[in-house]
């Protein structure tokens, strides 16, 4: 167990980094469900920042129905998997803001392995070697990896023929991350190598009915009952129609297909209509579960930074005003509920911080802040992202109360 004031300073630097990561022990929770046109897998999710870098892109040459997601403090997603024939098991970041998958490997000796599973492909008898080697590079570290091809399974699904990286050197910022790798959930045109992602190749497998997936990331601190489905989400999760939004580039003459890409029309804060200087097709956007905060520009932050003031002590949370995001003819409300991050100080108590911040002058990203107030729907094949409302039972959010008994267990 993390000491508070350890935990305090960990989490302080990661929001400051402006990335999210994952710092917990997942476990798998499978429903059988074979007449299912789609799998899902639990998530467990932990206040961390991975954020990949979206100025830069590098080009180089058991049937289950759902698992769990599980996340610490509400800021980073991540799930189990397996690689190989001897179903070596992984913890990752399920990272919409990315495409490739990587795991440490057995000769891994920087900061950045220590404590982490590492792939023996020795052990596999279905692993494929290759002599190339990249470097994956992220808001918080780089990752040196060579590339390899084995079976890789999520939610009791098994892809026969995966790309993935191999690392064998983290940067230490990962040294106590408390998760493994990345999955990367993006299209194949982002990842290095151009690798067909897991879900393209379930798809054309045809172990899911669409390359699709959807995303429910719990509002409930240390919960473990956020999901990832596979194909179709679960009617059971949202109410009403998914809102769907056709991508756009993420600068010009980029290609559609890359980032999960969404046009931006308008920020509000309370009745306050904020200057966006958005063209008439809208900012980019990147729908990113990558990141832990809501990342919007240093100018739009500047307006309604003196608004929208969360005090630490966490009093006074029901006088902060509702955000509302503009994208297309949908708007999106963002409540005090969502965009404030609560994290342990001394003596079990809460202290709270704003959940968006700002990086440059230009980039929006609608990180786990803006994705945990929906159900997010990612369909590859159309290029389009949708959301969809909670459903009802999903909307109860924990009292003060609730999370100081939830951080002082041991």
């Amino acid at each position: 167990m993390i000491s508070s004031v350890r935990l305090k300073a960990l989490l302080l630097a990661l929001l400051l980094i402006n990335c999210v990561t994952v710092m917990a022990k997942p476990k798998v929770i499978a429903i059988v469900n074979p007449a299912s046109s789609s799998a899902s897998v639990s998530l467990w999710a932990r206040h961390y920042t991975m954020d990949t870098p979206i100025p830069t892109m590098n080009f180089l040459s058991e049937i289950a129905d759902s698992e769990s997601i599980s996340n610490y403090y509400r800021t980073v997603y991540f799930s189990a998997f397996k690689i190989g024939s001897d179903h070596q098991t992984f913890t990752a970041v399920l990272d919409t803001g990315s495409a490739n998958i990587w795991v440490p490997g057995d000769h891994c000796q920087t900061d950045g392995c220590e404590g982490k599973h590492q792939f023996h492909p020795a052990s596999s008898q279905t692993f494929q070697a290759s002599d190339q080697t990249f470097q994956l590079k992220y808001g918080t570290g780089a990752v040196n990896a060579t590339l390899g091809v084995d079976q890789i399974s999520i939610a009791g699904l098994v892809v026969k023929k995966q790309g993935f990286g191999i690392a064998l050197a983290i940067d230490k910022f990962f040294k106590d991350s408390g998760f493994d790798g990345i999955f990367g959930l993006a299209f194949k045109e982002l990842a290095i190598g151009q690798i067909p992602t897991w879900v393209e190749n379930a798809a054309k497998e045809q172990l899911i009915a669409k390359a699709q997936f959807a995303l429910y990331l719990s509002n409930k601190a240390n919960g473990e009952d956020s999901r990832l489905f596979l194909g179709d989400p679960d009617r059971r999760f949202y109410q009403g129609n998914i809102q769907w939004h056709p991508l756009i580039s993420i600068k010009p003459n980029s290609p559609t297909r890359l980032y999960f890409t969404v046009a931006l029309h308008g920020f509000k804060v309370g009745q306050s209509t904020l200057s966006t200087h958005c063209p008439q097709q809208g900012c980019p956007a990147v729908v990113d579960s990558g990141t832990s905060q809501l990342i919007v520009p240093k100018a739009v932050l500047a307006q309604f930074q003196h608004d929208i003031k969360v005090k630490e002590d966490c009093s006074e949370l029901d006088k902060l005003p509702t955000i509302y995001i503009q994208l297309s003819q949908f708007s999106y409300d963002l409540t005090p509920a969502f965009y404030v991050i609560k994290i342990p100080g001394q003596d079990n108590q809460l202290e709270c911080r704003l959940g968006i911040d700002a990086l440059d002058d230009s980039s929006w990203i609608l990180g786990d802040t803006f994705l945990r107030s929906r159900l997010s729907v990612y369909d590859l094949k159309k290029a389009r992202v949708g959301f969809a409302k909670l459903a009802s039972n999903l909307t109860q959010q924990l009292t003060l109360k609730e999370y100081q008994y939830i951080q002082s267990q041991p």
